[in-house]
């Protein structure tokens, strides 16, 4: 990897490099993690005012249709209350547009898709959301199932505006690895 013989090349003493020519490759790799070239990120965590809840009965999450996620992600967390949620869910599958009638949900059912198909059915029934709108949904492990992360304690957001007023960590999305997450204890350590 690139990145990896860059800092071999920066961090070898006996290299004979001049000063820009290490600040501007250190430049580089930085360049590069801030734009997640880099990073090994397998967890989306939303802001999740009303989706930690529905979370919690439905094993879901529910979002406008075609919302975009990284690749290669594994796990999904939740930031409510001002701090990112201990429960970090397993991904089962993400379903980029799914329209929200009785007709789609037992057209699931028939095509082996019975979770999604009782999912749509409650979703409807309940209230959740409107019947024939369409929505992104992500099928999720419960809280309480094993293939469910749960952390020492919820990650505290530590975040403050240029003013020094507290500010929400995430307004959308953002991705870190399940490995930092079991480590913080703040959102500055993610």
């Amino acid at each position: 990897m690139i990145s990896t013989a860059i800092e071999s090349v920066v961090g070898d003493p006996r290299r004979l490099l001049g000063e820009q020519a290490r600040y501007l490759l250190s430049e580089l790799i930085a360049l590069f993690e801030a734009e997640g070239l880099l990073a090994n990120d397998d967890t989306v965590i939303v802001a999740a005012r009303s989706a930690w809840p529905e979370y919690q009965s439905l094993a879901a999450y529910v979002c406008q249709p075609e919302r975009a996620f990284r690749d290669g992600l594994t796990h999904f967390g939740f930031y409510a209350e001002g701090v990112v949620q201990p429960v970090v869910a397993r991904i089962r599958k993400h379903y980029g547009s799914v329209l929200l009638t009785r007709e789609e949900a037992e057209r699931y059912r028939a095509d082996g898709h019975p979770v999604l198909a009782d999912l749509i059915r409650v979703l409807i029934e309940q209230g959740y959301r409107t019947e024939g709108e369409p929505n992104g949904i992500i099928l999720l492990s419960g809280p309480e199932d094993p293939e469910t992360v749960t952390l020492n304690d919820r990650v505290v957001n530590d975040t403050v505006a240029a003013s020094g007023r507290p500010w929400a960590w995430t307004l959308g999305q953002r991705y870190t690895s399940l490995e930092r997450l079991r480590a913080a204890v703040r959102t500055s350590d993610l």
